[in-house]
């Protein structure tokens, strides 16, 4: 060696590797960190959710109630059921009216008698109207208080089944004004 030249810095042997990795960032290029939680935000989001649906709510059950309550009509001026005595004679059944509370046309109170065994209509007097029945209609006959010109049911009327015919006990009796049920019983 000389002395006047100066030592020469000792190289590193190559790396395997290759060069060493560049400065990570904390997340890849182009992604940025999300933003942060506002919990106050969501929680206001929520409550006007909820309020909105009871709002809704309200509002379409008050448009049916206005819609609805049109439709629906209340029961009426009173009951519609009469009442009726029943009394068995030796030669009849006999159906005493002893209450009345609202008025029911003969042209439109019907009487109508089942057979007990099949429930078909025992014919005559078939379906028949109060009105026709002042006329005896088999073995069938109403008779009203007031005589022959009486245009509406009344307390005191009577319908008479005779038992002369074949009808018997158990025999369904149903007075009807319209749709309306007044009345239904055995004999």
């Amino acid at each position: 060696m000389q002395p006047s030249q100066p030592p020469q810095p000792q190289q590193l042997p190559p790396q395997q590797w290759g060069p060493p990795p560049a400065a990570a960032y904390p997340y890849p290029p182009g992604y940025y960190p999300p933003p942060k939680s506002d919990g106050g935000k969501i929680v206001l989001i929520v409550v006007v959710v909820i309020v909105a649906i009871v709002l809704v709510t309200i509002v379409l059950s008050a448009i049916l109630y206005v819609l609805v309550s049109g439709q629906i009509g209340g029961p009426g001026p009173g009951p519609q059921t009469i009442g009726i005595q029943h009394q068995d004679t030796s030669s009849n059944w006999v159906l005493s009216i002893v209450t009345v509370p609202s008025t029911h046309a003969l042209t439109t109170t019907t009487f109508l008698m089942r057979w007990p065994s099949n429930s078909s209509i025992a014919n005559p007097p078939g379906q028949a109207t109060l009105q026709s029945l002042k006329t005896a209609s088999g073995g069938v006959h109403y008779f009203p208080i007031t005589g022959s010109a009486q245009t509406e049911l009344r307390v005191s009327d009577v319908i008479t089944i005779s038992k002369s015919l074949a009808y018997t006990a158990g025999m369904q009796i149903t007075i009807t004004d319209g749709q309306t049920i007044l009345w239904t019983g055995v004999l």
